[in-house]
């Protein structure tokens, strides 16, 4: 049966499902063109270890390329297979149960995410001692704005509580940003914050080191409200205070934090499915 009215639900990658719908026909239609089944069609044109990593086409017009760089496809079908016990429902293929036919199908897939070129965070130490976060992912619903606090207390090793908030979607926050698509928010943002933060973490450790007048060394971390160092006892400078004191060095630097991660290839995620 070939109708233009393909199955649909709430799903991302507009256009994704009625694409994998004309592939995974066509690899039944050639599965029974050279007298395979429609699994074992597939098992044989998967990709496999030995293979890795492979070279994907690229993408033209905007001549983006890409590669997978790990997976074992096959024990993904495999399992899959074992799990919805597949030779159960072939022993039904076709037939009339309950007034109803029976049909199964099996189809394999890459999830692409990661997308590159780059994104941009940027870290900003407040006057109260918080933390302020600025990105380029764009939060559209997926809860961006609770992963990237998450991230950015745990690279500060401070409390959430301590993040005076996640700003996006806008050029007044960072330089530039490429947003939110093909699952990219979180894995390009949420390492910009990580590199920003380490960033921060080194500014803040060159203004306790200035106010203690010693080396401003990795010993030296950032807990609740203050920056301390490890040995105890030691002095303290409360964070309100580093911030003061490193505002002269800051203001030379157009946008103190801030850092940009980049990736030129995605990852890719395996997956194999059935319907019935």
């Amino acid at each position: 049966v070939y109708t233009n009215r393909t199955p649909s639900g709430s799903v991302r990658a507009p256009t994704g499902p009625q694409t994998c719908w004309a592939v995974e026909q066509h690899a039944d239609v050639l599965a029974a063109r050279v007298g395979l089944d429609p699994v074992e069609f597939r098992r044989r044109n998967l990709l496999c270890e030995a293979e890795m990593p492979h070279r994907l086409a690229t993408v033209e017009p905007l001549g983006i390329e890409s590669e997978t760089d790990s997976g074992d496809y096959a024990m993904t079908l495999a399992r899959c297979l074992a799990e919805i016990d597949w030779s159960a429902k072939t022993r039904v293929q076709g037939k009339l149960i309950d007034g109803r036919y029976r049909g199964s199908a099996v189809g394999c897939y890459l999830e692409g995410g990661a997308s590159g070129p780059k994104e941009t965070a940027r870290l900003v130490l407040e006057s109260d001692g918080k933390v302020s976060v600025y990105v380029g992912s764009s939060s559209i619903g997926q809860g961006l704005e609770t992963v990237c606090t998450q991230i950015a207390a745990d690279a500060l090793e401070i409390p959430m509580d301590d993040i005076r908030g996640v700003f996006h979607g806008s050029t007044d926050h960072v330089s530039d940003g490429c947003g939110s698509y093909s699952s990219r928010a979180v894995v390009m943002g949420g390492n910009a914050i990580l590199a920003a933060a380490a960033k921060l973490r080194d500014d803040i450790r060159a203004a306790a080191a200035k106010r203690w007048s010693c080396a401003a060394s990795r010993r030296c971390r950032f807990p609740p409200s203050r920056g301390t160092r490890r040995k105890a006892p030691m002095p303290a400078i409360s964070a309100p205070t580093a911030t003061a004191r490193m505002r002269p060095t800051l203001r030379s630097i157009p946008r103190p934090g801030t850092w940009s991660f980049s990736i030129m290839s995605r990852w890719r995620m395996p997956g194999a499915s059935s319907i019935r």
